[in-house]
């Protein structure tokens, strides 16, 4: 069954020109001309996209979009702005609307942001708040998201960069299910795999072919033909492997040891590390060669202390999640959620979902306090060194300055009455992207 937009605008040869497009894309749609309409056809249809204007009588974009997020939070909402409406969809984006097309607009974009926005509601696990569910509040994500439907459809090998527990194997595993490959997706924790058994574990063995071969095994390559293999801290593969690995991605031809058939696998290869490669290059630790093989196409993903939008949205939808896992019915305090924000989570995303869980399955009452999610570490941090205590109150008066002028740097000059160039030196400081808060 085609996806169902619902389509908003008081301007009749706009919506019809728009329906026309989409019906060409392979797309069902229905017509409102306000929003007072949009809202009775979203009550009586399944609608799985709304492109909606701005500017409209009776309800417009902005009051329909509340209602959305609030009554169907699951929905994308495309708005169409004309240039005097601009900062008013970019503003309504940080709402919660998916993104804005700027008429008079471009054919190839609106259809593209249309399948981007489908395809992230699709694959964020079909609107389940499932475990593992991707949360892309902010642009950096988003960004991410728009990456994985490019490359997804293709075959070039794609390396997953970032700090332990941003989220590298869920990104994976969402570029696999894009891509509609057939086979399955095997993950391989290169750390946890014995130094003399890489051969053996990636291209399997014959009966015999070594002690302790007691039965002929398929290796991992084989078992992910036709799918993904997500080959995790790939930097813990030992170098006398590495050339074979490299030679199977010349070939993609697996022979297990202690045999002599051959066999072509269909495969790709998905790899993803917390480690500075290129040192281990200088350092003759790992394959250059093997090193651009597999980094065709490279993905970083930010820590979360970069991706601030996205700690809130995370925490609501982990909370929704161990509710339901544990039968509890916990919600978090006002007061814990600038904790949250402000908290520079070095485990990063795992480390939220383990501190949420703990919470919720000791917790005796539904609402989550500091103390319930950080213990004392909260008020212990405030105990700590003039040094620390001093760039702590700095970096937050920077993240409240940019917050406050909407990333502006020269009106953060203005207010802190530092130039532009100690402003930028203090951002490098502090890791902090001016852009982000725009």
């Amino acid at each position: 069954m085609p996806e169902r937009i619902l389509i908003v605008d008081d301007n009749k040869e706009i919506s019809t020109l728009l329906e026309t497009l989409l019906h060409e894309e392979g797309f069902s749609t229905l017509i409102a001309d306000n929003g007072e309409e949009a809202k009775q056809m979203l009550n009586s249809n399944k609608v799985d996209l709304v492109i909606s204007d701005i500017i409209m009588p009776e309800l417009n974009g902005r009051e329909l979009l509340g209602y959305i997020k609030e009554h169907f939070v699951k929905i994308p909402v495309i708005l169409i702005t004309a240039y005097g409406t601009i900062r008013d969809a970019v503003d309504m984006v940080k709402e919660g609307a998916f993104d804005y097309i700027q008429k008079p607009f471009d054919i190839d974009e609106l259809v593209k942001k249309v399948k981007v926005a489908l395809r992230v509601k699709k694959v964020d696990t079909d609107g389940k708040d499932n475990e593992n569910k991707i949360i892309a509040e902010s642009r950096a994500m988003r960004d991410i998201l728009n990456t994985v439907e490019i490359i997804a459809k293709t075959d070039a090998s794609i390396m997953l960069l970032g700090e332990t527990g941003v989220g590298k194997e869920i990104v994976a595993r969402l570029i696999h299910k894009v891509s509609k490959r057939q086979g399955d997706f095997v993950p391989v924790h290169c750390a946890a795999v014995p130094k003399d058994l890489f051969e053996s574990e990636l291209f399997g063995h014959r009966k015999g072919a070594f002690t302790g071969a007691i039965e002929t095994t398929k290796g991992l390559l084989e078992l992910a033909d036709k799918g993904t293999l997500f080959l995790d801290e790939i930097g813990e593969i030992p170098l006398s492997f590495q050339v074979k690995l490299l030679r199977f991605l010349d070939t993609f031809i697996v022979r297990p040891v202690g045999g002599v058939k051959e066999k072509k696998i269909d495969l790709r290869i998905i790899t993803a590390t917390n480690k500075k490669l290129e040192h281990l290059i200088n350092e003759e630790e790992f394959r250059e060669d093997l090193f651009y093989r597999l980094s065709v196409v490279r993905i970083v993903i930010p820590p979360l202390r970069k991706r601030k939008k996205d700690i809130i949205p995370l925490a609501q939808h982990f909370i929704r999640y161990f509710n339901a896992k544990y039968g509890k019915n916990c919600v978090i305090d006002e007061s814990v959620l600038e904790n949250m924000v402000n908290y520079s989570w070095p485990g990063n995303i795992r480390e939220l979902k383990h501190r949420l869980e703990s919470a919720i399955l000791l917790s005796q009452k539904d609402t989550l306090t500091v103390k319930d999610i950080f213990n004392d570490e909260i008020v212990i941090s405030s105990l700590q060194g003039l040094k620390q205590a001093k760039e702590k109150f700095e970096k937050d008066y920077l993240v409240n300055l940019l917050t406050l002028v909407k990333g502006n740097v020269s009106k953060a000059s203005k207010l802190s009455g530092k130039d532009r160039k100690n402003l930028y030196l203090l951002f490098k400081k502090y890791g902090i992207n001016p852009d982000e808060f725009k």
